[in-house]
């Protein structure tokens, strides 16, 4: 289970990644930081709301376990997203 979920993520932030560094090289940075501040924000709201909801169980889990939960499948997911979203912020910052 957790390579059928890390695979996929793993493409979509790699792809986001490489979308937003082709389009800030290439001069675009408007683009650039509007695709990482909104997109990595989405995926920070995804990750978050599926570790919390969806991936801690059925069994009335307590909040520290929808925490664990959360970390354990997107621990690194939601840090990459989050650097994201700081380095739309950047991009803002340096214009």
């Amino acid at each position: 289970m957790v390579f059928f979920l890390t695979a996929p993520l793993g493409i979509v932030l790699g792809a986001m990644t490489g979308f937003i560094i082709a389009c800030y090289s290439q001069g675009q940075a408007d683009l650039a930081r509007h695709f990482a501040a909104t997109g990595g924000g989405i995926l920070v709201v995804l990750f978050l709301l599926s570790g919390l909801l969806v991936f801690s169980g059925t069994q009335r889990p307590s909040i520290l376990q929808r925490l664990e939960a959360t970390v354990f499948w997107f621990g690194l997911p939601l840090l990459w997203s989050a650097l994201l979203v700081i380095a739309g912020f950047w991009i803002f910052a340096g214009q």
